[in-house]
């Protein structure tokens, strides 16, 4: 993971392998779990946090998980007024908030701009910025357009 949800990622990880531990032993369970799911749960092996993935944007699937959360893909067609022709035209579209929810230890807002800056080196678009309202609230985010690459 490269973003700042690598936080809540974390907390899930530390939770489902407290409750691994909770739920094995069974003196110090305060879970009511019947033998057999308590066995299963035995059988599980703790999840290892891993750093942040720091290899290129190209390296493995990490973009397209990306996108499928917060992207799109487009194909436009369109008949030429002057000429005889179509045109297609390809777009992939990025859109994210600017800010994750959480704060950092010291209490500063996470920012989504330095993986939105790789994404936009590596497509080689620049990065937009929108703001926009919605029922009298602002909401902010940047976005990662490119066509026709």
């Amino acid at each position: 993971m490269r973003t700042p949800k690598i936080e809540a990622l974390n907390r899930c990880i530390n939770w489902l392998n407290e409750y691994i531990k909770n739920t094995s032993t069974s003196a110090t369970s305060k879970y009511n779990l019947v033998s057999s799911t308590k066995l299963i749960i035995s059988k599980i092996n703790k999840l290892e946090i891993k750093p942040l993935d720091n290899y290129e944007i190209d390296s493995n699937g990490w973009l397209s998980g990306f996108t499928d959360a917060d992207g799109k893909f487009s194909i436009n067609i369109h008949k030429r007024t002057n000429k005889n022709s179509t045109r297609v035209q390809l777009y992939y579209r990025l859109e994210v908030n600017q800010n994750y929810h959480k704060e950092d230890s010291e209490g500063n807002k996470i920012s989504f701009f330095p993986i939105l800056f790789k994404i936009g080196l590596f497509l080689g678009v620049t990065i937009y910025s929108r703001s926009r309202l919605i029922n009298d609230k602002i909401y902010y985010s940047f976005i990662v357009m490119s066509h026709n690459k």
